[in-house]
């Protein structure tokens, strides 16, 4: 799914990478921080790629908007 959002970005697919993040977030919020296979996967790393996805698309501003609420 985070893979998935960050490879979709720089074709402009940003609707398609915020729908790969949506999921991974929902998962997350089930499965909490874990590091099961080494893959340290959890709301926070989640909230890493939804940043990283947001700049590569030169939308950093949801991102700020969200931090000022």
């Amino acid at each position: 799914m985070l893979a998935s959002a960050i490879n979709d970005t720089p074709d402009t697919e940003l609707p398609a990478a915020a729908d790969h993040i949506r999921a991974a977030q929902e998962f997350a919020a089930r499965t909490g921080d874990t590091d099961l296979f080494m893959t340290a996967f959890g709301p926070l790393d989640v909230e890493f790629h939804s940043h990283t996805v947001e700049l590569e698309a030169d939308e950093p501003t949801s991102q700020r908007s969200k931090a000022t609420r």
